[in-house]
């Protein structure tokens, strides 16, 4: 377990003063793609869930209807969509760019028929995610 995960907010904003700028942005961009995996496994839950009809009408109060409408649509695709669903798992993709209630238009442009790698390439190219543009 996370020693700080129990910290209140200020003393892990004492603690992150501590290290140098450099540790700090590492460790950001450890926790984002850390966040957005936890995110793949909720969905992949949410999805085993909804095959067993087992899905709450609102399974948590903090989330509004539309977001939980959506993460189970998203859920829904990604089994279709392996190269997506493998950007997602490895935290290149964000929630937001897969969630088409925030006006994501990812899962569209690849359900339109537009090819799901080079889709997802340039997304994630765009997200300044994947290195340099090819």
């Amino acid at each position: 377990m996370d020693p700080m995960s129990e910290a209140t907010f200020q003393e892990q904003l004492d603690e992150l003063r501590c290290h140098d700028t450099s540790w700090v942005r590492q460790e950001r961009a450890r926790v984002v793609t850390e966040q957005r995996r936890l995110k793949v496994r909720e969905l992949a839950l949410t999805k085993v869930l909804d095959e067993r009809d087992a899905l709450d009408p609102m399974p948590d109060a903090s989330i509004p209807a539309h977001t939980a409408k959506s993460m189970t649509e998203v859920a829904r695709s990604l089994e279709s969509l392996p190269a997506l669903a493998q950007s997602a798992a490895t935290g290149e993709l964000s929630w937001e760019q897969l969630d088409p209630s925030r006006g994501s238009r990812l899962l569209r442009r690849i359900k339109s028929g537009r090819g799901e790698g080079a889709t997802a390439r340039r997304w994630i190219c765009r997200s300044g995610l994947g290195g340099p543009r090819r």
